[in-house]
């Protein structure tokens, strides 16, 4: 899943992204109307409007958002004087109108069984692991001709108005979870030898959507193209477990906890990739969402990320060695052969920077204010002169 990197607002109706001009595509395709191009024209400017649009957090599937945009879309054409925004917002309205109606989501995880019977709610989604589905969902056996047998059965249900919403939030909801065991139980080095691409994760699953009397949503199903079956993994540290999903489900601020999530997400799902590269500049990511700028100012990211640690000059070269890889790798495709080393040293800046974040996430009035925080001197000289001078400066505002 890819995270667009910027300031997190929640948004509770349809908004236009600023700089973006939606009113020059649609007079296009007005002008084209009748052309035999028009068909063509009109994917093409879907896609292009879908980006010039900020959605609310509950419109999480592609499906729904074009929905809305066709809708409107469609009334343009036909030659409504209703504003853009104001016909996908009407838009929204009706879907958000339908009723809900509960899907079950049938997963695994590549976890022993026998020690993980139990049940966790989050994120509007109730996710139960068991050691077998039952007959209930045997509708799925036909479908399947090649899965682990013996993985953690997952079944995760939840309610939306339609499919696919409910796919992704029950999709994104695991994830977390995957997110925090990945944090306590991935390894922080593995060397890799010969032809051995293996995922950094020590977890992975496959999907299976189902309706509450077991039978399937559609006669197909969701799947992982590039699933790699991994070795069982007995989790050890519930305790640990435990703290994150209370520290999560616990954040008092829902635009900081929403980022939070974000970059949960960019996290797990970097490191299900196995080609090292793409997964170093997804895991990259993690630092642009929780410590970057809208702009892109990488000196602040290398400041602090390396504020984090007591070493703070040596983590401070081991980021700058990290953005040189980064800018090659990006701008000029330059790959290494040990771009998985390069994972497993921006992996230990992740998961120090987590660990910041759930502890110190309520302490902040807001993300800019933590990431503020991270900006002030390391050493006691520099922060007391600062303390000075800010005295100094609320002195001279109270005269």
């Amino acid at each position: 899943m890819e995270i667009d990197i910027e300031e997190f607002e929640e948004v509770k109706k349809i908004e236009l992204k600023e700089g973006f001009k939606p009113n020059i595509i649609l007079d296009r395709l007005i002008d084209l109307k009748g052309n035999n191009l028009l068909n063509t024209e009109l994917d093409f400017g879907v896609a292009a409007l879908q980006s010039m649009i900020k959605f609310p957090d509950e419109i999480l599937s592609d499906f729904n958002k074009n929905i809305i945009v066709d809708e409107a879309l469609n009334n343009i054409l036909k030659g409504t004087d209703k504003p853009f925004i104001d016909l996908l917002n009407e838009g929204l309205n009706k879907i958000k109108q339908q009723p809900n109606t509960e899907y079950r989501m049938l997963t695994s995880l590549s976890i022993n069984p026998e020690n993980f019977n139990r049940t966790i709610s989050i994120d509007s989604c109730r996710i139960r692991f068991v050691k077998n589905y039952g007959k209930t969902y045997s509708s799925r056996e036909g479908l399947i001709t090649e899965k682990p047998t013996n993985y953690c059965k997952v079944i995760i249900s939840t309610q939306k108005t339609v499919a696919e919403e409910a796919a992704e939030n029950c999709l994104n909801a695991l994830d977390i979870i995957r997110a925090f065991i990945c944090l306590l139980s991935n390894y922080r080095y593995s060397k890799t030898f010969g032809m051995d691409r293996d995922p950094i994760n020590v977890v992975c699953l496959g999907e299976c959507l189902h309706n509450t009397n077991g039978s399937l949503v559609y006669d197909n199903f969701w799947y992982r193209p590039n699933f790699i079956k991994k070795k069982i993994y007995k989790i050890k540290d519930f305790e640990s477990l435990n703290w994150y999903i209370k520290k999560y489900k616990g954040i008092k601020n829902k635009t900081f906890k929403k980022v939070i999530k974000n970059a949960l997400l960019q996290y797990v799902s970097s490191f299900d990739k196995n080609d090292w590269n793409s997964a170093f500049t997804g895991a990259w990511k993690v630092l642009e969402i929780l410590i970057g700028e809208k702009k892109a100012i990488y000196d602040n990211i290398i400041k602090r990320g390396s504020f984090l640690f007591e070493e703070h000059k040596y983590y401070k070269q081991i980021l700058e060695h990290l953005r040189d890889y980064r800018n090659s790798y990006t701008h000029q495709g330059t790959s290494v052969s040990n771009a998985k080393t390069h994972c497993y040293q921006i992996q230990d800046i992740i998961k120090m920077l987590f660990n910041f974040v759930f502890h110190h996430a309520n302490s902040f009035e807001s993300h800019g204010e933590m990431k503020q925080f991270l900006l002030f001197p390391k050493g006691s000289v520099q922060m007391k002169r600062r303390i000075k001078l800010l005295n100094k400066a609320l002195k001279y505002i109270s005269n």
